[in-house]
Formats: structure tokens, sequence, C-alpha cells
């Protein structure tokens, strides 16, 4: 396995207050994030709740993946009620809430009648009742180093999880009863509308086994400061881990959407610890846009794309793998989707 980066941070395990807020000088950016995907019902959801955005208001934004085919996402501004807790995840932002309520659980709650259409077409009243029970314990990667000195950490308070609730759409209503589901949070002093960042790849795949592997690479201007990690997780912790020196990212069949390019299909290959290696491979459905997360009011030009995905993945000396998508036609790999995945038989 490649050697982590000069001054990159370990990975740690995650306590409730790294999930909690993270106040402090400087130009601070801080949100967290939901979703849940039910491939039986050909549904995928997310939410972002900001409560701190250089320049801009804090801000709710939801991403929609509905059975129809359709991709849209809409936003908000809030007002930040309340500080968020410190010692826990409690974040109020205006009607909009997202909380723990016990080690390693969660609700959400979203009510958005009247949204602003960041991407696609406005879907009428958004309402979100989520409650999600991790089945993974989280981490902490971080602080991960951005120029000019300034610095992001990552909590991934549940790798996966499983999601019970409803998501209401217009006049419809989705029931959730144990959809596979993921939440992590964002914090630092940093602003993601500095060119110098360059971009960040992030993905999140549940696998057989209750097994989760998320990936969380920045990758500045300067690519000497390209750092993250890749985890493999299950119920007992974490597996194995990887850095930003061992992955390779892949991007190819490029499209341009307005005056945006973007990648058709993006594959990851990673070197993980104990000989594990992992790769993943997607493909981006037809008119949706792809990069990573930015503040709400850039969303518009940059929201999270749907992939198809398939994922494999390996501990040395064993058999190659087999990787074939289990991933439902409009499943998002990138808003937590659910594809196969093939291991060697346990050492």
């Amino acid at each position: 396995m490649a050697a982590p980066a000069a001054g990159a941070s370990k990975i740690r395990t995650a306590t409730p207050a790294d999930d909690g807020g993270h106040p402090g000088p400087g130009d601070r950016t801080e949100w967290w994030f939901v979703s849940a995907v039910d491939p039986g019902q050909d549904l995928a959801v997310a939410a972002a709740l900001g409560a701190r955005f250089p320049g801009g208001p804090p801000a709710t934004v939801v991403f929609l993946y509905l059975p129809d085919g359709t991709v849209t996402t809409v936003g908000a501004p809030r007002l930040l009620t309340a500080e968020p807790a410190t010692d826990r995840a409690d974040v109020r932002l205006g009607p909009d809430r997202f909380r723990s309520t016990g080690p390693g659980r969660y609700r959400l709650h979203v009510d958005m009648p009247s949204g602003i259409a960041l991407a696609g077409a406005a879907p009428g009243p958004v309402r979100l009742d989520l409650d999600l029970t991790a089945t993974a314990p989280g981490f902490v990667a971080g602080p991960l180093a951005l120029p000019g000195g300034q610095d992001l950490s990552w909590t991934v308070a549940a790798p996966s999880a499983r999601v019970t609730g409803t998501v209401r759409v217009g006049d419809r209503t989705f029931r959730l009863r144990g959809a596979p589901g993921y939440s992590d949070h964002n914090f630092g002093e940093f602003d993601l509308g500095d060119a110098s960042h360059g971009g960040w790849d992030w993905s999140q795949v549940h696998l057989p086994g209750g097994r989760s592997l998320v990936t969380g690479i920045v990758r500045p201007a300067d690519p000497s400061m390209r750092d993250g990690a890749l985890v493999l997780s299950d119920a007992s912790g974490r597996i194995a881990e990887g850095r930003a020196a061992g992955a390779r990212v892949r991007r190819g069949d490029w499209s341009a959407q307005g005056d945006h390019p973007y990648p058709r299909t993006v594959t990851l290959d990673g070197r993980l610890s104990g000989g594990w290696r992992a790769t993943r491979g997607g493909r981006r459905r037809c008119g949706s846009r792809s990069t990573g997360r930015a503040p709400w009011w850039r969303w518009r030009r940059a929201p999270r794309a749907p992939f198809a995905a398939t994922a494999a993945w390996r501990r040395a000396g064993g058999a190659p793998p087999r990787s074939t998508s289990t991933s439902r036609r409009r499943s998002p790999a990138s808003a937590t989707g659910r594809p196969a995945a093939s291991r060697a038989p346990p050492p």
C-alpha cells in the first residue's frame, strides 16, 4: 500500500462530538449529509443541511431520484435558528432538523413546501421524515490540508445504515423500511467557491455482507496536496483503509452540459491495507450532471449525479472477483447506490 502523503492525518473511530458542530474563526463551512436508496421502489433520496457557507446563507438541499425516472435537486435558504450542538449531531435550519436520538441513531426532518429547483423540474412540496440506524461504526478523516492554509475534516457517522420513514414529493408518498443508507458531516476553515481547491472525488457503495466502501479525496489545483481516504467497513468496524496516494480515479466519455464538461464514466481503483483492493465503475445516466459537493447556490451548476455502478473487491492471493451490477436502472450510486461485489473466501 502506498504511504500516506506527508502530514496526512490518520483515520480514527468517530465519537459523538465529531458529528457535532465545529464553530471557529475564519471562513468556515459545515454541513450534514444523509442518503438512502430503495432498489425495490427504484427510489433514492439525499439531503444536505448546510449551517455555514462563506458568502452565502445556511440552506437545505434535497436530491431526488424517483421511480418514474425524474431526477431533480431542490433547495431552500434557511435561518440558523440555533447554533448546532457541539457534543452530538443536532442542527436546526428553520423547519428542518437533523439530530442524534441515541448511539448510532439519527432522525432527519425536512419540510420544503416551495423550494428552488436547482436542477430538473420543480417537484412540488417535499417532506422527509427519516430514521437512520447505523450498521457500522463511524470514522473521521482529517483535517486535510487545502490551499491557502485552509483545512477540511470529514466525519462519516454512518458508513452504512438502515433507513425507515417517508419521502413525500408533491402528491406522492414513498415509504422506506430498512433501506440502505449513509450519513456524513464535513467541516473546517475552507471555501468550496475557491477555484484553487480544484475538485473532490466522493463515493459510497453498499456491499454484500453489510460492508460499505467509502471514498473521499480532495484534489486541489496543486496536485501535491491531493489527499483523502478510502475505508472498507462492516458491523465490527474498519476492515481496511487506504489513502489518496493508493487510489486512481479515471474519467471518460466526456459530454457538455451547458458551459460545463462532465464525464459519463468514472472508475475508481484503490489499494487498501491488509492486501485489500477495490475497483468501482459507474456510468452516468443520460441528462444528469456530476461533480462533488458545493455550496447550495453552486449546486444549480453541479448537483450530484446518478450512476449505475459496479464494484469489485478482493484480498491479495484470492481469486479474481466477479463483478456485475445489481443496481436498478435508476438507482444512483453517488447517492448511496447498491451495486454487487464479490471477494475471495476469507483467509
